[in-house]
């Protein structure tokens, strides 16, 4: 189920899911309170894809058929852009997807 999701009793505060496809990140956009603890989740639907948040550490290879996880603490406010740096086909220039992260 892609999106965000608050979470009770984990060693974070949020489970964010997205699933990967052709040129698609989903969810394309996400809003997180700051200084939320993020268990990022993501999946592919077709091929390898990149995953990176720029201006952070968080950097995936998201592979069909397998789950990948990154833990990240999002205490800095601002717009993140999420990108795939793994060459995809055709429309890869344009897999974008935004991530916000505002005041609680």
């Amino acid at each position: 189920n892609p999106g965000l999701h608050k979470v009770e009793g984990k060693d974070w505060d949020y489970e964010l899911v997205f699933v990967v496809s052709a040129f698609n990140y989903n969810p394309g956009k996400v809003e997180i309170p700051k200084g939320s603890k993020v268990k990022i989740i993501a999946t592919s639907r077709d091929v390898v894809h990149g995953f990176e948040i720029a201006q952070t550490n968080v950097n995936m290879m998201i592979e069909p058929g397998h789950i990948s996880t990154f833990v990240k603490t999002f205490d800095k406010k601002g717009e993140y852009l999420l990108l795939c740096n793994e060459y995809c086909g055709t429309g890869h220039a344009d897999m974008k997807s935004n991530i916000k992260v505002v005041d609680q």
